[in-house]
């Protein structure tokens, strides 16, 4: 994470007056694997000590493994993983800011996935679920006419590519899931109309839980491991041992699944279905050695 906030800063620090607009894109796995228990966690995490990485990982892959105090340990050190992501975000905000660029470029901060430590109902780790605690991911937005607020309006991971293209004037891609908001991030919410109801998803395509444990497809699959169904108020998840569907007006933290007493899921199970399967054109991409040292790196592949 440092090296490349580090790369973002030098970068930045470049930059003279005069040069034309830019795009940087930096992709951070500070939080991802709080359980390897860095050097700046150990530091801020009383009782913790470097190289926890074998046991811990064992704890997030296994409802049952740790103990509760195990889990709390797991916890401050993902909170801790969020401090020092925070410091070199703000280093590399006073980078820009110190180069006259903070007012007038656009920052996203996005997150992929949460994280779960509800232990009580085994929902633990990210892999495997798509539970609301996993899914439901802070979107921040600063820049030139942004109107500082909460805005009430979903928006999903899909939207950022062409609202990004709709702030820098350029044509929206074509064949995209995702939606322009940059006419409700520009203007006062009271004064534009709310994009039209429609259904978000969410999709799984590698892990999923039996009997407590977190279990690993050996290959890609062709079809999602677990897909979750997001409609208005409803929460519907399809995997390969049950459905679960929540009313989230009622019922946010998701504790009641009352997929078992609905007597109609055919219109989630129709939405489900028509995504559950992916296609790609062209030729298949090499797998090279980097990118193998890199995802063996990350914990995806053994």
């Amino acid at each position: 994470g440092q090296d490349m906030f580090d790369r973002g800063i030098a970068y930045l620090s470049s930059r003279e007056s005069g040069d034309p607009g830019f795009f940087l894109f930096l992709h951070t796995y500070a939080v991802h694997d709080y359980y390897r228990v860095h050097p700046w966690a150990a530091r801020r995490v009383p009782g913790a000590s470097e190289g926890g990485f074998e046991y811990l990982s064992e704890c997030v892959a296994d409802v049952g493994r740790c103990s509760e105090a195990d889990w709390e340990l797991l916890e401050s050190l993902y909170q801790a993983e969020l401090f020092y992501l925070d410091e070199w975000l703000g280093r590399l905000l006073s980078t820009m800011e110190d180069r006259g660029l903070l007012d007038s470029t656009l920052i996203i901060l996005v997150s992929d996935h949460g994280e779960g430590f509800d232990l009580e109902r085994g929902r633990i780790n990210h892999a495997g679920r798509l539970h609301e605690d996993l899914v439901r991911v802070p979107v921040l937005m600063r820049g030139p006419g942004v109107i500082a607020r909460e805005e009430p309006a979903h928006l999903s991971l899909v939207d950022i590519m062409p609202t990004l293209l709709a702030f820098c004037s350029a044509p929206a891609a074509a064949n995209v899931d995702g939606i322009n908001m940059s006419d409700r991030i520009l203007a006062d919410t009271a004064s534009v109309p709310s994009p039209p109801d429609r259904t978000l998803y969410a999709m799984e395509h590698t892990y999923w839980w039996e009997d407590g444990k977190l279990r690993t497809a050996s290959t890609p699959r062709q079809r999602t491991m677990a897909l979750a169904v997001i409609t208005g108020d409803h929460w519907y998840i399809a995997h390969h041992t049950e459905e679960e569907l929540y009313d989230m007006k009622v019922d946010p933290r998701q504790s009641d699944n009352v997929a078992p007493s609905t007597s109609d899921l055919s219109k989630y199970r129709r939405s489900a279905g028509e995504r559950f399967t992916y296609q790609t054109a062209g030729a298949r991409r090499a797998f090279d050695a980097e990118m193998d040292q890199q995802l063996r790196a990350l914990g995806y592949v053994e």
